[in-house]
């Protein structure tokens, strides 16, 4: 009989598990399994770890979410907007520039005309894609404030190629028509997504994880003797297996598997990290947008999420809940302090006393970007292949992955190992 080990309880590894012929430990280092798909229960609300919501760029896959979960998930077309210089314009700004000055938005359309026409070639950073797409204009009124705030990060230093396929270019003609009329556009990687009608994303993890897995809460692996075919425990039990996959962070695994190596590509595997502040308010909700963007500096927050406009179950009648998102920052009381004055100054929040749960969530690992060449990458994964470990995963291989990502490899993972073994 095989013996097979996954590291970490999330969906990619208990996609793995549920795709393999033969029974596996999934060890967990959290006191129950899901990742960051978890939901938590305050005074009443129901809060998720941060915004997770399903959305498919396969049809296929589509389909099989909804032949297994279907009756527990509702479907939604997203309505985002962006609080941009103090009004509230639709997502995405560059196809709603009727809703700027005149004088800002004529300029900002003959840049876009103009880069279009002498365009030439693929974009390396994400920068060099911004400009030649939208022009100097938008790109620094806007798409540059953003997303420094976001990553953290010299945008010039982002290679365009990580997050290509969730910012594809606009066309010419669909800029135009938000430029003559106002519009309220469903577009982007999820303007279709799928969310639990009740008891928050982890319901749908409950409802994808197969109910007979091994799963070992509360273990920590400390140590991956990939030579020898061994894990480590952090109570230093050994567990011996014939093959590994590793969901966790790649620079974890890094260091567990190399642990006297300075291994050359750490240095390349960034992430910024992400604190959501969970609210349960009394009263109603002000706006009919799901989330709203706010890429001005002034504002602590870079999105503001609304849990009850998409499933009104989440909060007590009479309430509503919302997610604050900040990048790279700790909990605290004066943070707070401060999130609710932004809060009130765009009127999400008429006051203080309205506040009826607070729950921080602060997530480590949240958009891994790989700043190098992701060939590296490839040879590392396809060496540790040769030698029985896989990995996977939106952290384990540093991949700016969706929900359906990380199902869709963990299928292929398992796959793969099934061929593998000959099964």
């Amino acid at each position: 009989m095989r013996k097979g080990i996954i590291v970490g309880g999330g969906i990619t590894g208990v996609t793995v598990a549920g795709n393999l012929p033969f029974p596996v430990v999934i060890i967990e280092k959290e006191g129950r399994p899901g990742g960051l798909l978890k939901s938590f229960q305050i005074n009443g609300f129901t809060f998720d770890s941060d915004a997770h919501f399903l959305h498919f760029h396969s049809p296929e896959m589509e389909r099989k979410v909804l032949s297994k979960c279907g009756d527990i998930l509702r479907r939604y077309e997203k309505r985002a907007g962006i609080y941009f210089r103090e009004r509230l314009i639709p997502f995405p700004l560059q196809r709603n520039l009727c809703r700027l000055p005149p004088r800002i938005s004529t300029r900002i359309l003959s840049e876009i005309l103009i880069e279009r026409w002498g365009k030439k070639g693929k974009s390396e950073s994400l920068k060099e894609f911004l400009v030649s797409s939208y022009g100097k204009t938008l790109f620094h009124i806007f798409f540059q404030p953003y997303f420094e705030k976001l990553f953290g990060l010299d945008i010039s230093l982002i290679p365009y190629k990580e997050i290509s396929r969730f910012f594809p270019e606009d066309k010419v003609m669909d800029i135009l028509k938000g430029f003559q009329n106002p519009r309220v556009f469903a577009v982007g990687y999820n303007r279709v997504f799928y969310y639990p009608k009740e008891g928050g994303i982890e319901t749908f993890f409950k409802c994808w994880k197969e109910n007979n897995l091994n799963i070992l809460v509360g273990k920590r692996v400390v140590r991956i003797k990939w030579e020898e075919k061994t894990v480590v425990l952090n109570n230093g039990e050994e567990l011996i297996y014939d093959f590994l996959v590793s969901t966790v962070p790649l620079k974890e695994f890094l260091e567990m598997a190399f642990p006297k190596l300075p291994y050359r590509l750490k240095e390349k595997l960034y992430t910024n990290s992400i604190l959501c502040i969970n609210l349960g308010v009394e009263g109603k909700a002000e706006t009919g947008y799901h989330w709203i963007y706010f890429p001005e500096g002034s504002f602590s927050f870079f999105r503001v999420g609304f849990y009850t406009q998409i499933s009104p179950t989440l909060a007590p009648k009479g309430h509503f809940s919302l997610y604050v998102e900040l990048a790279n920052t700790s909990y605290s009381n004066d943070l707070l302090e401060r999130v609710i004055e932004d809060l009130e100054k765009v009127g999400i929040i008429k006051k203080h006393s309205q506040l009826k749960a607070i729950h921080p969530v602060e997530i480590k690992y949240a958009y891994p970007l790989f700043l190098g060449n992701r060939n590296e990458l490839e040879e590392l994964f396809s060496f540790m292949e040769a030698h029985d470990v896989y990995l996977g995963g939106r952290f384990g291989s540093w991949n700016y992955f969706s929900i359906e990502d990380c199902i869709k490899e963990g299928e292929e993972i398992a796959k793969r190992i099934r061929e593998k073994c000959r099964l």
